[in-house]
């Protein structure tokens, strides 16, 4: 750093550097004559001190500075001017040691700082362990690496002395658990897998390729009870710790619990002859890992209004079986009704039944059963603070449940008449029939917070009687939370005395008397152009939306409503459905939908192939009546897919080929077109080609190869003209 020109004095106060001191004139030649340099060195206060190192003459070495005034003397007689001083400032970095890290920890910065101010660089001896960028440390493995702070200095500053700290990166803990499993005697010991808690930084099981080994003392012979389940390996990886936890290999007395009301046997359920003749007998018994079986019949599930079905997590529950099945598929629900009641008390008074016929549990399933009778309201008091108030014929709102293939019929409740369900509740195949809402409750068919309907149907379904009717909404589906998806589902017939939204009273008060001496409701007239009472709240249409698809809905009430722009609700997206009036939505066809009495489509309905094939659920392979889906290019509205007249094809002339097919003649209507379909269970039917009879009236048809797959039928389809 350049300086003014200043005396010499005993003391100078600098920042630091190197200088170099000149004399005017030697007093002889009149020349400069330079005297040697300055070493600038901290004192205690940090303050530097001038130190002189004359190089030449010699004479000079022993110089004493003099209090400034003037010129100073050297030895010798000679004389110089006031000193010039060239230099640069000395700087120091400040550089604290790094706390050790974890491996998968968030970046971090750098915070090394120089006395000059100056930017600090930073370099780092492993990159494999970790980077730097822009001051700031990425980590990449377990290990550890010297990172050096620096800074060259500039026109000012001399460089600074490197400062080096060690980051000392840890190994990340890292559990194996191995996964609980069950096993029936008499079976195999089933695969045994595991869990890995603590992964990081996108590894994944497959990533590190652990060699795991597996153990338990049960085998296929083991009698019934629990054993442990040993997983181990290697006690670390390169960016692991690991802790290893065993599992429990539940045996099973057997895999089916049966239950059939009329059955004769032992009563331990091991089969149909010995099944439980009580279902609540079956379900003290059921362990996760079993499912239960129950026969046509009807249950209660006790004698008092508190009591219900109280199903386990993890033991699904079937219905619709004759009795004599040995496998699923061979049941038929909708034929062999297994009806769940709630009527424990006099059949003409609703008030003694039970609150909830049945309450779900976590990762529960109920398929192929008749819900009713259930009744969670007090003889014409309204206590809308009380949960038993809430869900009568089914009450799934704290459980991920799947309820499926099942009718709710002559239930109610102040809130969710056939069914409350939860926001993790998917409701596929399910019939809502003359449920309730009581006083001036919500959701008569069905309430949910935020759970998914498929392939369902609401009818005849009432939100509000017994006074109060004028706050009353929802009569076929009330939605509390906006997430609600429906898809593919009908609404006919369904009647709300008081407001269909939290938004007006459009319908007005009707004046019905639902406080009829008889469980079931008064007849209904049902005109054909009738659909649909249902309710949502507001809430912002793009990031919580109610969302109706592929849906029927009809009403002339509800027409009025959401032709109204000021009335719609702004939480209500529908798209590719059936209305009476126009809402906005792709897709939409304002429209009679051609309904016949059972709510399936008329061959000219305005519905046919007028969904979108996206919104189907990709394990959803049938309609309401377990027919196919899609069974022609394109999905229908509503819970019912138009299903052409089956024609029966002669097998004629039947050829097995090499490849594993075959061919037949189909002989059908000339210039007809058909659809041929496949099933390995009679039940679900898969499209395979769509074919046109020529005017001869047969066509030779080639099935595709059945080799190496389970037995296939065939069936055909006639399509609509």
């Amino acid at each position: 750093m350049n300086h003014p020109d200043t005396s010499l004095a005993g003391e100078v106060v600098l920042l630091g550097g190197k200088l170099d001191l000149a004399a005017a004139t030697d007093g002889v030649t009149g020349t400069r004559v330079l005297l040697g340099t300055v070493t600038l060195a901290p004192n205690s206060n940090a303050q530097p001190i001038l130190s002189l190192s004359l190089g030449k003459p010699a004479s000079f070495a022993n110089f004493v500075a003099t209090d400034g005034t003037g010129l100073d003397t050297l030895p010798g007689g000679l004389e110089f001017g006031p000193i010039t001083v060239h230099g640069k400032f000395l700087q120091t970095i400040a550089f604290a040691p790094l706390a050790d890290r974890t491996y998968g920890d968030t970046d971090f910065a750098l915070s090394a700082t120089a006395s000059s101010g100056l930017p600090v660089n930073y370099t780092i001896s492993d990159p494999a362990v970790a980077t730097i960028v822009n001051g700031t440390v990425h980590i990449l493995a377990a290990g550890f690496t010297d990172i050096t702070a620096s800074q060259p200095g500039d026109n000012n500053y001399v460089p600074a002395a490197d400062v080096t700290q060690r980051l000392v990166v840890n190994q990340a803990p890292l559990t194996i658990a191995a996964d609980n499993a069950t096993q029936a005697k008499g079976e195999p010991v089933p695969a045994l897998t595991a869990q890995f808690a603590g992964l990081r930084r996108g590894d994944t099981v497959e990533s590190l390729n652990l060699p795991l080994q597996f153990s338990t003392d049960a085998t296929p012979d083991s009698p019934k009870g629990d054993y442990s389940i040993t997983v181990s390996g290697p006690d670390q990886t390169a960016n692991y710790r690991i802790t290893y936890q065993d599992g429990t290999l539940r045996v099973l007395g057997s895999r089916i619990l049966y239950v059939r009301a009329d059955a004769l046997g032992v009563n331990n359920g091991q089969t149909w002859t010995d099944a439980y003749r009580s279902l609540q007998d079956a379900l003290a018994a059921a362990e996760p890992g079993q499912s239960i079986w129950v026969a046509t019949g009807t249950y209660l599930p006790g004698d008092e209004r508190l009591d219900s079905f109280h199903l386990k997590t993890g033991v699904p529950l079937y219905g619709g079986f004759a009795g004599t099945e040995t496998n699923l598929t061979q049941r038929d629900p909708w034929t062999h009704r297994t009806v769940l009641s709630g009527e424990i008390g006099d059949p003409s008074d609703r008030w003694d039944n039970v609150y909830h016929v049945i309450v779900a549990a976590p990762s529960t399933r109920l398929d192929g059963f008749t819900v009713t009778r259930a009744c969670a309201g007090e003889g014409g008091q309204q206590d809308e603070g009380s949960p038993d108030h809430r869900a009568g014929g089914m009450d799934a709102r704290f459980a991920e449940a799947v309820v499926a293939n099942s009718r709710f019929i002559d239930n109610c409740a102040e809130v969710g008449g056939g069914l409350y369900a939860g926001a993790d509740t998917v409701v596929v195949n399910c019939e809502s029939i003359r449920n309730k809402a009581l006083y001036n409750g919500m959701g008569g068919g069905a309430a949910v917070d935020g759970g998914t309907f498929v392939n369902c149907s609401f009818i005849q379904n009432v939100a509000g009687f017994l006074g109060a009717a004028w706050e009353s909404h929802g009569a076929g589906l009330y939605s509390a939370d906006t997430t609600t998806r429906v898809i593919n589902c009908t609404f006919r017939g369904n009647r709300n005395p008081g407001i269909i939204f939290p938004l007006g009273d459009p319908a007005g008060d009707l004046g019905w008397n639902w406080e009829d001496p008889d469980w079931g409701l008064p007849t209904i007239p049902v005109p054909e152009d009738e659909a649909v009472w249902l309710s949502c709240p507001d809430a912002d249409p793009v990031d919580r939306p109610m969302m109706i698809v592929n849906s029927i809905l009809a009403d002339p009430l509800l027409a009025d409503l959401l032709g109204t722009p000021d009335m719609r609700p702004q939480g209500l997206v529908i798209t590719f459905s059936c209305l009476q009036n126009a809402f906005p939505g792709e897709g939409n066809i304002v429209a009679n939908p051609r309904l016949g009495n059972d709510l399936r489509l008329a061959p000219d309905s305005p519905c046919l192939d007028a969904g979108t094939d996206e919104a189907v659920p990709s394990d959803v392979q049938g309609d309401l009546a377990g027919q196919i889906r899609i069974a022609n290019d394109r999905v229908d509205l509503g819970a019912y897919e138009y299903q052409a007249a089956l024609f029966a094809a002669h097998l004629m002339e039947c050829q097995y080929l090499v490849n594993g097919g075959f061919q037949f003649t189909l002989q059908g209507s000339p210039r007809g077109n058909y659809v041929i379909q496949a099933s390995t269970n009679l039940t679900t039917w898969t499209p395979l080609a769509t074919n046109t009879i020529p005017a001869e009236g047969t066509l030779r048809i080639t099935a595709p190869t059945t080799a190496n797959l389970p037995r296939r039928f065939y069936r055909v389809v006639q399509l609509p003209p």
